[in-house]
């Protein structure tokens, strides 16, 4: 659906409350599901996703994933059961650990020479992998994300940062 006052699709976004007394801090896990090392998210990227760029994703079913390639922009994508995400980015990758259920609302991002992460995105879903859930040649993994740019456009408040 598209958002009171906006004339197109915002991917597929949802917004997370911090109960009174937490803490949201911006960092990213790193390393596999169990993971407790993260690393510092040091901005979010400013522009719109774009063919070719290489992104990682951070899922709680696959923890740190990196190796995506953005393949197409402004995507619409009919899931399986049935549901259509529309004005998403789409990536693929043909080796290593493909996204699986509970990765979704993930952070995909970008992560520079020093080991910063610049937020790019929203995990919403993907796949492919067969049945070991690993890309190959002719069964590449697919990762289908919300652009951060629709995000921080769409809800309030702004992309945490250091």
């Amino acid at each position: 659906m598209k958002l009171p006052g906006q004339n197109y699709y915002s991917g597929d976004l949802a917004l997370y409350h911090v109960k009174s007394g937490s803490v949201a801090t911006p960092r990213i896990y790193k390393g596999g599901k169990t993971s407790n090392s993260s690393r510092p998210v040091h901005d979010y990227w400013r522009r719109w996703a774009q063919s070719g760029d290489m992104v990682c994703t951070g899922g709680m079913m696959t923890g740190e994933v990196c190796g995506w390639k953005v393949t197409a922009t402004q995507a619409t994508k009919r899931y399986t059961e049935g549901t259509t995400a529309r004005n998403v980015v789409i990536a693929r990758k043909s080796s290593g650990s493909c996204t699986v259920k509970g990765d979704s609302g993930g952070p995909v991002y970008t992560v520079d020479g020093s080991g910063r992460a610049y937020a790019k995105g929203i995990v919403s879903g993907g796949g492919g992998g067969g049945s070991d859930n690993s890309g190959g040649l002719f069964d590449q993994c697919e990762l289908i994300f919300t652009d951060i740019g629709l995000a921080s456009n769409a809800l309030p408040g702004t992309v945490a940062w250091y």
